[in-house]
């Protein structure tokens, strides 16, 4: 039973191995039939020879074909290896194959003869690929030696007999024939170079030997037939070029011969004409003729040179370079034939060149004859249609001198020109040369007669001008002095109006405000450089004028007596003068004034802060909720301040009225001084009657309520009344006292006011402070108006929209619903104008009195405020006063404080009411 198993397993082993090794077999010999057939056709179809072109292509054909048979069966044959290698994976996992070591045997030696048929493809695409590198170079040859080299040789036999005009395009194809098939060999021989050939493989070398054997064959052959070409060519070029020579020889000697003809007829034609006498057109027309006639000869003259001496001398030169020995002389004697020909034909043409430049010369001096004698004409009816002595027409007879005067030039010029006509070109080749005019004298006759008329008619014009300009020199002087005068007073009346227009802050003059130092000190400067302008301009004119009268030829009476006027204007000026300086020196002590003004203001305004902090809590309660350590503190506080600041302010007070002595009978100087007495005053009570409140409450008693409001909101309200350091009401450009009479219902300083609390009495009600910034203009910082402008609209109190009208200068455009277009200038003072009417007004003054046609004016009902352009009140300090304010007042009727009241000693003057008694009162007057 076991040897039955056996034998059973032993077939199927059997079988097995057999139907493996059997397609193994068959790939095996399909691996060596190849391997064998490249070994095979490699010696048989690899060498390319350089005598049979067909030969070369069936035997690289037959390489070829191999190699396309082989790609054809490759992929099956990929493809069994891949099956055949899958089945012995398979058998080599099975168990039992008893001829399992024959099969992987067999496997081993077909992977290593697939192995060898790789590299064997390989070598035999490299040898296919150098074969057809031998193979296209020896085609390239057969390309030379076919279709390029082939019927050169006929062609190059026959050169001689191509004629002249054809011989150079023949040759050049040839030539270009040969340059190409040279080409391509050295191309071919650099590209066979680049083969790598292997020295101990016989067929490389065999290769490399038919290629060279085969390029030098070619090569010869190509240097045979440039040879031949040279040769063939020198001969066929001689014959032509000498044929060709000789017949552009005789044609050049032919034209030449013509060209003198033509030449000469034209020479006699110019003389029997009698050119030189003629007029200047009929003469124009003869000579364009010869100049025509002489132009055409002369074009024809360069031309033949042109051919001689460069296009024939050239052939010529060519002609005996190339064969010397046969060419020279007959090339020789054909060239000396033409060259006397041209000789002849160019001094024929210099001859008539010559009587040309004469007859050019005679006809430029008839035509300037001709124009000189048109423009003295036109010139002298110009001079005739002035009528002497009227000076309307002085730039009339300034225009013609200045025209004479530039022509004399011109006649200058034709004086010589007279003289040169006869005169030939220097130039040294002709001067010699016999002249036309030589053989003709009438020539230099003619020419004198002409010069002659045109000279006769120049001095005759001269005389008429000169004659009309001494009868208008008389009258000219006589309206120079009258024009100069009438200069000089208007001159005198401008300045005198710019003396006038500055400002120098006197009452008669309508000033509401104050000056300032730097107002005074503009004023000044303004004055100072008038005076320099009257001085180093008006006085130079003046003197220029008197000059002018002494030197008058005719009567000087009547300009004797305006020049009395001109002094008395002088003299009313300086006087004008004097007078604003004296003004303005004393504004300078009306500043001064001011000055010290502020400065009390400044110290009252301080003092009150400190009533203020000392009398007022943090958070709005009663002092008596402090303790008394704390009320002592303020006490001493407010005594010590208050006997600090009182000195001061009275010292300050004691200078303003010192300094107001010699101003009293300025109404603002009084009203100034009067509105800071009372400011002292009322100052004083409510400081005093803080101090009277703090020390009651330390020694335990309850303050006394004069009226309703608290003590806090009495200083609230009169702290309002005092105004901020540099605030001066007679300062501000916008206070305007009161004009009326009996009917103001203000009442004036001198009135007393109602006792607070008292029965009928109204209380005062709180005083509306104007916003810190009502406008915000903002203004070009390059524009110095500009700035000034927004300085002063941005501290206005009146509600405005202004802009600058774009384009044009110093123009705005004020308001909003209605607005203005007005024009605004700057002084040397800094002072903004603007054009009202006829007239100037300042603008802060302007804009106030203006507010109710297109502005919007928020000041409160009455005007108990003050306004300066350069400060405001303290911020912070106007905004808790007015918070204070507004907690119990905003009912009640609208009465400022005495000392806040805008009245101005103006019209207490007018006022009927008022007595002197009752000035007197006054403690300052």
């Amino acid at each position: 039973m076991n040897n039955k198993i056996d034998d059973v397993e032993a077939y199927q082993s059997s079988q097995i191995a057999n139907a493996y090794m059997s397609r193994a077999s068959d790939l095996q010999r399909w691996i060596d039939d190849f391997i064998a057939t490249f070994a095979d056709v490699k010696p048989k179809h690899g060498i390319m020879v350089g005598n049979s072109k067909e030969l070369n292509k069936n035997n690289f054909g037959e390489l070829t074909s191999v190699y396309e048979q082989f790609t054809k069966e490759l992929p099956d044959r990929v493809d069994q290896l891949e099956s055949i290698r899958a089945e012995f994976n398979e058998i080599s996992l099975k168990e039992g194959i008893r001829e399992l070591q024959d099969i992987l045997k067999w496997q081993s030696n077909l992977d290593q003869s697939w192995d060898n048929l790789d590299v064997s493809t390989g070598e035999y695409k490299s040898f296919i690929d150098k074969t057809a590198n031998w193979h296209y170079r020896h085609g390239s040859i057969y390309h030379v030696e076919n279709d390029i080299l082939g019927g050169l040789e006929e062609r190059i036999n026959s050169l001689g007999s191509v004629g002249y005009d054809n011989l150079e395009a023949e040759a050049k194809e040839l030539n270009e024939k040969i340059e190409k098939a040279k080409l391509m060999l050295e191309d071919t021989k650099l590209k066979a170079n680049d083969i790598i050939d292997d020295p101990d493989d016989l067929i490389d070398l065999t290769n490399r030997k038919n290629f060279d054997d085969h390029y030098n064959e070619a090569t010869n052959r190509l240097d045979e037939l440039l040879a031949s070409f040279q040769v063939a060519l020198t001969a066929a070029n001689n014959a032509s070029l000498l044929a060709a020579f000789h017949a552009e020889a005789n044609r050049i000697i032919s034209n030449c011969g013509e060209g003198i003809a033509i030449v000469k007829s034209r020479h006699e034609d110019l003389e029997n004409s009698g050119y030189y006498a003629l007029e200047v057109d009929a003469l124009g027309a003869i000579i364009r003729d010869a100049i025509d006639g002489y132009s055409e000869s002369e074009e024809k003259l360069h031309k033949y040179d042109q051919q001689i001496n460069i296009d024939l001398k050239n052939e010529a030169d060519k002609l005996i370079e190339i064969n010397p020995e046969t060419n020279k002389n007959r090339v020789v004697n054909i060239f000396n034939k033409v060259t006397t020909a041209l000789e002849q034909f160019s001094d024929t043409v210099a001859l008539e060149r010559r009587e040309i430049e004469l007859s050019r010369r005679v006809h430029a001096h008839a035509k300037s004859a001709h124009d000189i004698k048109n423009w003295i004409s036109s010139c002298k009816m110009a001079v005739l249609s002035i009528q002497g002595g009227i000076l309307d027409q002085e730039d009339e007879i300034i225009s013609l001198e200045g025209k004479v005067a530039s022509f004399q030039g011109v006649i200058d010029q034709f004086k010589d020109q007279s003289h040169r006509v006869l005169i030939p070109e220097t130039n040294s080749a002709e001067i010699d040369a016999p002249q036309p005019e030589e053989t003709n004298p009438k020539i230099k006759d003619a020419i004198q007669i002409r010069t002659n008329r045109v000279l006769e008619d120049w001095y005759g014009l001269k005389d008429l001008l000169a004659h009309l300009r001494t009868s208008l020199n008389a009258s000219k002087e006589s309206q120079e002095v009258s024009r100069a005068i009438k200069d000089i007073l208007v001159a005198i009346n401008q300045v005198k109006e710019r003396v006038l227009n500055i400002e120098s802050f006197i009452t008669g003059e309508g000033v509401p405000r104050l000056p300032t130092k730097d107002d005074v000190e503009g004023g000044e400067l303004e004055l100072n450089e008038i005076q320099a302008e009257v001085d180093h301009i008006l006085g130079p004119r003046i003197e220029s004028l008197d000059e002018m009268i002494n030197n008058l030829t005719e009567n000087d009476s009547g300009y004797v007596q305006q020049r009395h006027g001109i002094a008395e204007a002088l003299t009313n000026l300086a006087n004008i003068i004097d007078t604003k300086r004296t003004q303005l020196r004393e504004a300078h002590n009306l500043a001064l004034f001011g000055t010290k003004a502020d400065e009390m203001n400044a110290l009252m305004s301080s003092l009150l802060e400190v009533v203020d902090i000392a009398t007022t809590t943090m958070d709005g309660s009663p002092l008596s909720s402090l303790d008394k350590i704390e009320l002592q503190s303020r006490s001493i506080e407010l005594e010590t301040k208050y006997d600090y600041y009182c000195p001061k302010i009275h010292q300050k007070f004691d200078e303003c009225k010192r300094l107001a002595e010699p101003l009293k009978e300025d109404w603002r100087v009084e009203d100034r001084l009067g509105i800071l007495k009372e400011q002292w005053s009322e100052l004083i009570d409510v400081a005093n009657a803080k101090k009277e409140e703090l020390k009651r409450l330390l020694s335990g008693q309850v303050p006394k309520t004069r009226h309703s409001r608290s003590n806090s909101q009495l200083i609230s309200a009169r702290r309002r009344g005092v105004v901020s350091p540099g605030v001066s009401p007679s300062r501000n450009p916008l206070y305007r006292p009161s004009t009326s009479r009996n009917t103001s219902k203000t009442p004036t300083r001198l009135t007393p006011s109602p006792t607070p609390g008292s029965p009928g009495s109204p209380r005062r009600p709180p005083i509306r402070l104007l916003p810190h910034n009502v406008n915000n203009y903002v203004p070009n910082p390059n524009d110095q108006l500009d700035v000034e402008v927004a300085r002063i609209v941005n501290a206005c109190p009146v509600k405005i929209k202004v802009s600058m009208v774009e384009g044009e200068p110093g123009k705005y455009m004020f308001g909003e619903v209605e607005p203005k277009l007005c024009y605004c200038r700057i002084l040397r003072s800094r002072m903004v104008m603007v054009r009202v009417g006829g007239g100037w007004a300042e603008l802060s003054k302007f804009l106030v009195d203006n507010n109710d046609v297109t502005l919007q004016f928020i000041l409160p009902q009455q005007n108990t405020l003050t306004w300066n352009k350069n400060t405001s009140p303290k911020q912070d300090l106007l905004s808790d006063l007015t918070k204070q304010s507004q907690q119990s007042e905003e009912t009640k009727p609208l009465q400022g404080p005495v000392f806040m009241r805008r009245v101005s000693a103006l019209s207490r003057r007018d006022t009927d009411s008022e007595s002197k008694g009752q000035r007197a009162a006054v403690p300052w007057r």
